[in-house]
C-alpha cells in the first residue's frame, strides 16, 4: 500500500507522462501541417515552456494576437468547483498574478460557458458585451472579437478549462477563415491551459499545506513545528522536482 505522499507522486507521474506525449503530438502536428509559417515552432516552443498560469498569459499575450491577426488577447480560465470565471490581474508585472473570480452567467463569455460555441460580434451585434468580464486588458474600443472556449479534452466531451479571447481584426470584420483557423488550434491551447492549471494547483496546494503547517506549529512543541515544516517543504520539493524532470523527458525517442 501506498501513503497519501507517494500516492500523490505517482499520480503526478501518471499525469505528466501522459502531458509529455501530447506535447511531442501536438507540437509534430503544427509543425508540419504549417510549415508555410515561419514562426510557428517558435510559437509552439515558447507556449510549451509556460509553466504557470502567468507564464502562458504573458507567452499567448506576446505571441498570439499576430499570429491570428488580432490586436489584443484575453483568457479567462473556468473553475469547475463553483462553476466561476477568472482572470489574472496584473500578470505582466507578477510571476504568480493573484486571480479575480466572477460568475459564469455573465456576458458573452458567459453565454460559452454554457453552450461552448465560438462567438464573433461586431459594433452592430455587441449588445450583450459586458465589459466587466468581456474586456481584454489594454483595450480601448472594442471594433469586434472572436471568443471560443478551450476544452480540457477533444470539444465532444465538453469539459471547459477557459475562455480565449482575441479583439480587434486587424483587416477587417472577423471571417469564416479566422474562426476555422481558431478551431485548428483549439485543442493545442486547451492542452496548454490544462497543464498550466495543473501546475498552478499543484503549487496552491502546497502552500496550503505550508500554511496549516504554520499554524499547528504554533501551537505544538518547536521539535514538532520543525518537522511539520520539514515534511510539507519536502513534498514541495518532491513534486516540483517530479515535474521539472518529466517537463525535460525526451519521448521521441523511445
Amino acid at each position: 500500500m501506498f501513503n497519501a505522499t507517494e500516492e500523490s507522486v505517482l499520480r503526478l507521474v501518471c499525469y505528466l507522462v501522459g502531458m509529455k506525449i501530447c506535447y511531442e503530438y501536438y507540437r509534430d502536428k503544427l509543425v508540419y501541417s504549417k510549415t508555410e509559417k515561419s514562426n510557428i515552432i517558435e510559437i509552439v516552443t515558447s507556449l510549451l515552456a509556460s509553466r504557470s498560469q502567468g507564464d502562458l498569459l504573458r507567452s499567448m499575450r506576446t505571441l498570439l494576437p499576430k499570429y491570428h491577426g488580432f490586436e489584443r488577447l484575453g483568457l479567462l480560465f473556468y473553475e469547475q468547483s463553483n462553476k466561476s470565471l477568472y482572470f489574472l490581474v496584473d500578470a505582466d508585472n507578477e510571476e504568480y498574478p493573484p486571480a479575480r473570480y466572477l460568475p459564469s452567467s455573465m456576458g458573452i463569455s458567459g453565454e460559452i460557458v454554457k453552450d461552448h460555441k465560438i462567438k464573433v460580434m461586431d459594433t452592430t451585434t455587441m449588445g450583450r458585451f459586458n465589459p466587466e468580464i468581456d474586456a481584454v486588458e489594454g483595450v480601448k474600443r472594442v471594433e469586434n472579437l472572436l471568443y471560443g472556449p478551450l476544452f480540457q479534452d477533444p470539444p465532444e466531451n465538453k469539459r471547459l478549462i477557459a475562455i480565449l479571447q482575441l479583439v480587434n481584426k486587424s483587416d477587417g470584420p472577423v471571417q469564416r477563415k479566422d474562426i476555422e483557423f481558431f478551431r485548428q488550434m483549439r485543442d493545442f491551447y486547451g492542452l496548454l491551459a490544462l497543464r498550466t492549471t495543473e501546475r498552478q494547483n499543484i503549487l496552491n496546494m502546497t502552500l496550503k499545506m505550508r500554511e496549516s503547517s504554520q499554524y499547528i506549529s504554533r501551537i505544538v512543541e518547536m521539535k514538532g513545528k520543525e518537522a511539520a515544516e520539514g515534511n510539507v517543504a519536502h513534498l514541495h520539493g518532491l513534486l516540483m522536482s517530479v515535474g521539472d524532470a518529466l517537463d525535460g523527458l525526451n519521448l521521441t525517442k523511445c
